[in-house]
């Protein structure tokens, strides 16, 4: 668990690194506090996506499942919210999260408070959402409805919904990131990937997560 304390000591540390550098976009900051708290599974598809972040200089970033573990996050869904919106404050970039739980929206905001300014969080069912989303998307994370490997369908054509309602509103140079994929049956992205192979795209990273990005 991250005490408030350390949690300071961490964000002082990584502005110390941000002064350091005018280089636009600020990814080194991002990194050091993605190494220094996660060392889950999701470790090299995260580093991966920031430095696609910094190579498309990424602006409109939307998550569909808030990081529902507060100071737990890392250590359980991965805590994009936290780690992504950091790099979104540093670069002038926003995060629109999406959670049907409002306890879950409560919970992520007790570790985003110093940088909450460039992350907008809504109570929403996440493909009502999607569908009524007015600005292109850059980049889309895909990690809403749980995973249940004894029946998995429910997730996998929820997160089918998911992409069908964003598509339309992906940027030709969007990146698409699933979670949990590294479970049985293909996890919560299978019918996501086979949709995005039959319109050309094709994986960038595979392993506990996938990233997706067009041909």
């Amino acid at each position: 668990m991250i005490s408030k304390i350390r949690f300071s000591q961490i964000i002082i540390f990584c502005f110390s690194l941000t002064l350091s550098s005018n280089v636009f976009p600020n990814i080194d900051p991002a990194l050091a506090f993605l190494n220094k708290n996660l060392r889950d599974m999701r470790r090299g598809t995260f580093e991966k996506a920031l430095r696609l972040l910094e190579d498309r200089q990424i602006k409109t970033i939307v998550e569909t499942g808030t990081a529902r573990g507060g100071d737990l996050a890392f250590t359980g869904d991965g805590g994009f919210t936290i780690i992504f919106g950091y790099w979104c404050f540093l670069n002038q970039a926003d995060l629109y999260s999406v959670d049907i739980e409002e306890r879950a929206i409560q919970r992520a905001r007790t570790m985003v408070s110093e940088w909450e300014t460039n992350i907008h969080f809504f109570q929403d069912d996440s493909v009502h959402f999607l569908e009524n989303f007015a600005k292109p998307i850059e980049f889309l994370y895909l990690d809403s409805f749980d995973f249940d490997r004894n029946d998995p369908e429910p997730s996998q054509l929820h997160h089918l919904r998911e992409i069908e309602a964003a598509y339309e509103k992906l940027t030709e140079n969007a990146v698409v990131m699933i979670d949990d994929c590294g479970l049985p049956h293909g996890g919560k992205g299978k019918f996501v990937i086979d949709y995005l192979k039959n319109k050309g795209w094709k994986i960038y990273a595979q392993g506990y997560q996938v990233i997706m990005l067009r041909s």
